[in-house]
């Protein structure tokens, strides 16, 4: 108990000051996205836990890494725990399935049994919207069985806004499970294209939209990632093999580890807060 109260303390430390502005500072969450899929990935979000930031973190309970994604979790007491909540899987060799099998979910899989490779402009109400919502509830339940503290919901690709009756089916499962709904709590999410951005100039553009935004609560999504051979790997289904994903994932996870970050943060008096912090 006492070496998990030291390490607290040492964690947030670093970024005590971001937390004790006055009312009136500029308020920012940060959200990282898809931990679970991939070691690397989840490894860079270790990388962001360290800082003792307080951040968002949500999980994809499907990925296959997500054991792993558990143990980190709860390492950090900075860090608030989500359910990414998932119904497709993009990538062409990186593959996931439902939670409750192929067989009871049949309107959400392909012939392989893996979620459909959709992305939120395909998205289509299901023929069988009870088939996603036992899908979601079995995510969020197994996120609890694994002993996490959960505070938020959102969905990955946009799931969680694809239709009216999307939006509906996320904000009643966060009124059932008392949890927040990610981007459903009057945040302005931070327009940052990182995939056209390294990290210096990453960080550039996000004090351009932090200033732009003066007086609203932000939200600056994030995808951590390192560039490994594994993530390197990574690509869409349909295009063609690129390191991008790996590289312009490990520029954002390099731009929120750097000092660089904290002196913007400071310098635009901006308040670093979680979604635990935000439901207090």
């Amino acid at each position: 108990m006492r070496t998990f109260f030291i390490k607290t303390i040492f964690l947030c430390l670093p970024f005590l000051s971001l937390t004790l502005h006055a009312q009136s500072s500029e308020k920012l969450i940060i959200r990282c996205d898809d931990i679970g899929i991939s070691h690397a990935v989840n490894q860079a979000f270790e990388r962001i836990a360290e800082t003792g930031m307080p951040v968002s973190v949500a999980v994809i309970v499907n990925g296959p890494w997500f054991p792993e994604a558990v143990q980190l979790l709860k390492r950090y007491p900075n860090v608030s725990v989500g359910v990414h909540l998932t119904a497709n899987s993009e990538w062409e060799y990186l593959r996931w399935g439902p939670i409750l099998g192929r067989e009871n979910v049949a309107s959400l899989v392909d012939k392989d049994g893996y979620f459909k490779n959709e992305w939120i402009g395909n998205w289509q109400v299901p023929a069988n919207m009870e088939e996603l919502e036992k899908e979601f509830r079995a995510q969020i339940q197994k996120a609890q069985d694994a002993g996490l503290s959960l505070s938020f919901i959102n969905g990955h690709m946009g799931v969680d806004k694809a239709s009216d009756v999307h939006k509906q089916l996320i904000r009643q499962l966060g009124k059932e499970f008392d949890l927040l709904v990610s981007e459903q709590c009057d945040e302005v999410a931070l327009q940052v294209n990182q995939e056209k951005y390294q990290d210096d100039s990453m960080l550039k553009r996000v004090e351009k939209e932090i200033r732009v935004n003066t007086g609203k609560m932000m939200l600056l999504v994030i995808h951590p990632g390192l560039d490994t051979i594994e993530m390197s790997a990574l690509h869409l289904k349909g295009e063609a093999p690129s390191t991008e994903v790996a590289v312009s994932r490990n520029a954002e996870t390099k731009m929120l580890t750097a000092k660089s970050f904290s002196r913007m943060l400071s310098r635009n008096k901006v308040q670093l807060i979680n979604y635990s912090q935000l439901a207090q």
